[in-house]
């Protein structure tokens, strides 16, 4: 039996790894021709969705990392962060 709680430091990255693995995968899967289609909320495209969450990850190493506050951070990561590939963009967020 581990001492470790379920919701140590410790597990809460190892938690997030593999979270964040998993999303790689499925980006990893998607066509060429497939980043434009709807997901289950129609308003979102698969790469509206890609982008939000590779965002979400580049706000990591400012915040965390850096220390910085929301505001100082500002506008950097606002708009299509993806390029022309989404996956190596997601890869780069992600690592």
């Amino acid at each position: 039996m581990s001492d470790e709680s379920p919701h140590s430091p410790d597990e809460v990255l190892r938690c997030h790894a593999e979270a964040l693995a998993f999303f790689g995968r499925g980006v990893h899967a998607v066509l060429p021709d497939r980043w434009d289609l709807p997901t289950p909320d129609e308003d979102w495209t698969v790469r509206d969705l890609v982008n939000h969450l590779t965002v979400e990850q580049l706000w990591v190493p400012p915040l965390v990392d850096e220390g910085l506050d929301p505001a100082a951070v500002g506008d950097r990561f606002d708009g299509d962060v993806l390029g022309d590939d989404p996956a190596a963009a997601w890869d780069a967020a992600a690592g």
